[in-house]
């Protein structure tokens, strides 16, 4: 019955995520907060850079606070 138990709680443990705080990874970057201010201007079709093709996943990935993405 022990063992069940033990089963069951390392199961649990694999398949639970913790979360992770809201923050721009950038800042620990050499460009820093640059970056994700620099993400918030437009491209020269008017497009925030966050939303724009092609740097969409870098925003989510760096500078996901700045851009709204959580």
């Amino acid at each position: 019955m022990f063992f069940y138990f033990l089963c069951a709680l390392l199961l649990l443990n694999a398949f639970s995520t913790e979360a992770q705080e809201c923050s721009d990874k950038a800042v620990n970057t050499r460009a820093g907060g640059k970056f994700c201010d620099f993400m918030t201007s437009k491209d020269p079709k008017g497009q925030v850079l966050c939303t724009a093709d092609g740097y969409e996943e870098l925003a989510k990935e760096y500078c996901a606070k700045t851009c709204g993405f959580c």
